[in-house]
């Protein structure tokens, strides 16, 4: 019985299959498109989830700043909290990002992400409040998940569904 090219493929050196075992994506799904899209898709809402957690803790132990010390809401540190550079943004931009790679399913949006996180990573690593800590370990969180998207993009044989709009 002749060998079906893509399990002969898949099979592949010990370095992809070290790779594979560290990214988490099994054979089957790189074989197998229907699994890989169901993988990404489950993927990309537990990034989701996570950074939406992420946000609604930074949003609390934000609180305490948005209250003056006579009862009357700040409204200068309520502005700065949504702005650019603040933790919450960035979970925003994350949260942007993820949605749009599990749109798109495509590799330079995954390798975007991974950028962005790893960038971001290295930027919370030197800050030592509470709400630095939950941002970075949201961005490690999402990191390691982009990491296995972009890793099953690369290695696998998925090929994007014909259903999306281009």
């Amino acid at each position: 019985m002749a060998e079906h090219p893509h399990q002969r493929n898949a099979a592949g050196t010990p370095g992809e299959k070290l790779l594979r075992l560290l990214a988490g994506i099994s054979t089957e799904e790189l074989n197998d498109p229907e699994k890989a899209v169901r993988m990404i898709e489950r993927t990309v809402r537990m990034m989701a989830a996570y950074i939406i957690v992420a946000g609604f803790t930074l949003f609390f132990l934000a609180i305490p700043s948005f209250v003056e010390l006579d009862g009357r809401l700040h409204t200068k540190n309520f502005a700065a909290f949504f702005w650019i550079g603040s933790p919450f943004f960035d979970c925003l931009i994350l949260l942007g990002l993820s949605l749009f790679l599990g749109r798109a399913k495509n590799l330079p949006t995954a390798l975007c992400l991974v950028c962005v996180t790893g960038f971001e990573t290295q930027l919370y690593m030197d800050y030592a409040t509470l709400s630095d800590f939950v941002v970075l370990i949201m961005c490690l969180m999402v990191l390691i998940h982009a990491l296995q998207i972009l890793g099953l993009l690369v290695f696998g044989r998925y090929e994007r569904p014909s259903g999306l709009a281009e």
